[in-house]
């Protein structure tokens, strides 16, 4: 299987867009110049405090609306001034996080509990110890690992450090030097936000396209390719700070005789995402609608005609259903709560195979994504956490 990661500009915005072999896997569409990008650490200013809903409106200078900061992910704030009551009020001033976008009919919202995310480590403010990805399973590798970084936290270090899965088979070298580096960058940002007036940007969080990069697990990416030179000299620079084992994979399209975005067919594949119906090999099809409270994805037969009992053949359409589900909620970026409805099944064995298959295939996506229960009407519930916007939207703002 190859791996190809392609960068291009597309009006306002750069579009990211993952293929493994000819299939699209993955897609992401960066803001426009200037826009917030999660992940990035201000400081703010406390402009109201919301008791009913735990929660307060802070002011970015500069920026048009009050962004949303819930106490529930606010629980160790560093602000200025520090109250004798221990609690956050008007007027006060004090660093947050962009933990997601700006929606429909929503406003950023911000956090208290600020993090650095690396390839290898997660530096978590207001924690303490040393947390470990679940999917690690070389116990020999954990161990060091976890040594290592004991070894070089400072014995009253008010962070937790997270061991991410990329960090499994990682040189020592390799992770003690991300380690320092983000170590640095915390010590930086704490110091800077005693002194900093509000609106200062202390940390810029990565485009989408480089967080493709950080994030990428087990399979690296064999072609990394752009036409844009100044996205090129961006990518290149963050590998060798970062991943130097890509640099190898990336290369400047001349895009002179046919655009890179015309190559891979991309206007076809915006089609195909933006469409409610999507066909199945076997002629069952999907049809995908994004409510206000919701996505709802239904499985229909359609035209599939496979020979073999009647069990069978719905058996197969939702396992192939199950697997195209998980794509399309990727490459649309669906969050929050989502409800699909699959083909009815006869056999509790069946329905918990297929309850089985849908968590499998959820398991590679970036993004956390819960598969959750079957209901007594046989719907799937599943959840996935909320960072930036449905691609869909993210396209309506830049004219796609």
């Amino acid at each position: 299987m190859e791996n190809r990661l392609i960068v291009y500009r597309e009006k306002e915005a750069v579009v990211s867009a993952e293929f493994r072999d000819d299939a699209l896997y993955d897609i992401a569409v960066s803001g426009k110049q200037g826009a917030v990008i999660p992940g990035s650490i201000y400081i703010a200013r406390v402009e109201k405090i919301i008791p009913g809903i735990q929660a307060a409106f802070i002011r970015i200078p500069g920026e048009e609306e009050n962004w949303y900061l819930p106490f529930d992910k606010s629980r160790k704030v560093i602000a200025d001034p520090i109250h004798a009551d221990g609690l956050l009020h008007a007027g006060d001033r004090m660093l947050v996080q962009v933990e997601k976008e700006a929606g429909k009919n929503k406003t950023v919202t911000a956090i208290g509990d600020f993090s650095l995310t690396g390839c290898y480590f997660v530096l978590m403010h207001g924690k303490t110890g040393v947390h470990r990805s679940s999917k690690i399973s070389n116990q020999e590798f954990l161990d060091r690992a976890i040594w290592l970084v004991r070894q070089e936290m400072e014995s009253d270090a008010d962070y937790a450090v997270m061991i991410r899965t990329n960090a499994e088979g990682t040189a020592e070298d390799v992770l003690l030097r991300e380690l320092r580096y983000l170590q640095s960058e915390y010590r930086r940002i704490v110091s800077a936000a005693k002194t900093r007036t509000s609106g200062t940007l202390l940390y810029r969080g990565l485009p989408r396209y480089l967080c493709a990069l950080r994030d990428t697990y087990q399979q690296n990416y064999d072609r990394i390719l752009t036409d844009d030179e100044k996205i090129h000299e961006e990518i290149k620079q963050y590998l060798a700070a970062s991943r130097p084992e890509l640099l190898p994979a990336l290369s400047l399209y001349d895009g002179s005789t046919c655009p890179l975005a015309s190559v891979y067919n991309m206007k076809a594949h915006f089609n195909d995402i933006l469409s409610q119906k999507v066909w199945l090999k076997s002629g069952a099809y999907l049809v995908i609608q994004q409510t206000e409270a919701m996505a709802v994805i239904d499985v229909n037969t359609g035209k599939a005609t496979d020979s073999g009992r009647r069990a069978d053949v719905i058996w197969r359409c939702n396992l192939e259903a199950a697997k195209e589900i998980a794509r399309q909620i990727r490459l649309r970026n669906l969050s929050g709560i989502i409800m699909v409805d699959f083909i009815d099944m006869k056999k509790d064995e069946d329905n918990r195979r297929l309850m089985e298959a849908m968590g499998e295939y959820v398991s590679s996506d970036r993004i956390k994504t819960t598969v959750v229960d079957m209901t007594r009407l046989h719907l799937v519930e599943i959840t996935r956490t909320k960072v930036l916007k449905p691609l869909a939207e993210q396209m309506r703002e830049i004219g796609l």
